[in-house]
């Protein structure tokens, strides 16, 4: 799946389950993807700390599953770039 589709989807994913957990995405393959198998090592989960403001890395939730964000794939497709 795309990076930017994959962002898209979890977006989805997060506000349909009333999730503040933010994630970050590594394009380490320097192909702008990422699979089930790599998302392990792409995705950086983080939630904000209330005390300090800052939104600090935590360990992956599990809720958040390939299969739970890929269910919002083609809802993804169509969301406008840049529209969160």
């Amino acid at each position: 799946m795309k990076i930017d589709t994959f962002m898209k989807a979890y977006t989805l994913w997060a506000t349909a389950n009333n999730s503040d957990v933010q994630i970050m995405v590594s394009n380490i393959n320097q192909d702008n993807t990422i699979t089930e198998d790599g998302m392990d090592s792409q995705v950086e989960y983080r939630l904000l700390n209330s005390e300090s403001g800052i939104n600090e890395p935590i360990e992956k939730p599990a809720e958040v599953t390939w299969s739970a964000i890929q269910a919002y794939e083609t809802a993804a497709g169509d969301v406008a770039d840049y529209s969160n």
